[in-house]
């Protein structure tokens, strides 16, 4: 099985973030890996379901806080794939010091090792 982490992307410009990740797990499955990865951290859940997810982040000493848009997909059978794209709550802002980019990675990082622990 393929290190999950390895198939992580993020890419972020102007405070705003993308990233996708692939991880060995049934699509059916993703919305309780992700509740299970974004518990105890900064991320808070506003909706998730079967096709999705929608998170949030609150307001820090780098960032107005934000919005993450969360896409689900089966790849193949039992691996998934998760589009994310986040922005901030200030539509104007512009300038994040790369904290945008940093949330991403950080939860496509624990879904990647919540997803490990889920399928081993």
């Amino acid at each position: 099985m393929t290190n999950a982490a390895e198939t992580i992307t993020v890419t972020s410009a102007w405070a705003r973030a993308t990233g996708r990740i692939v991880i060995p797990v049934d699509a059916a499955r993703l919305p309780e890996v992700v509740a299970a990865a974004i518990s105890g951290t900064k991320f808070t859940a506003t909706d998730i379901a079967i096709n999705g997810a929608t998170l949030s982040t609150s307001v820090s000493a780098m960032s107005w806080g934000g919005k993450v848009t969360l896409q689900f997909s089966a790849v193949a059978p039992g691996t998934s794939a998760i589009e994310a794209r986040s922005e901030p709550l200030v539509p104007t802002n512009i300038f994040d010091f790369g904290q945008a980019k940093r949330d991403m990675r950080l939860l496509l990082e624990t879904i990647a090792a919540t997803a490990a622990r889920v399928t081993s």
